[in-house]
């Protein structure tokens, strides 16, 4: 059974990477369609519920795991490039979470 910290960890994970990919969707640069909006969305959703490390997860661009597969990954890389300096705007205390979560594990 899993322990209620990864579980709040991935939730809070999974929350992030949702609105980063709904921001690249909705923004002006966005290169997907709407089929690769969806897929991307449901791989990351996966690849979360899946991840080996549980409570000791670390985020997902700091892993020494690449769990991504190769075409997935480039997107996923598209839509943090475009999001991430956004999402001081749109969810700023999510954003200042994550920033300080970020420096904790430095």
């Amino acid at each position: 059974m899993e322990n209620k910290s990864t579980n709040k960890k991935i939730s809070r994970e999974k929350e992030i990477v949702s609105l980063m990919i709904d921001l690249y969707h909705k923004g002006g640069e966005n290169t997907l369609t709407m089929e690769e909006y969806l897929d991307i969305k449901e791989y990351s959703m996966e690849r979360l519920d899946s991840c080996p490390f549980g409570e000791d997860k670390t985020f997902c661009s700091s892993c020494q795991v690449h769990c991504y597969d190769g075409d997935h990954r480039e997107k996923i890389r598209l839509v943090m490039r475009h999001s991430a300096p956004r999402m001081l705007f749109y969810h700023p205390v999510m954003m200042l979470r994550h920033t300080l979560a970020s420096l904790k594990r430095s």
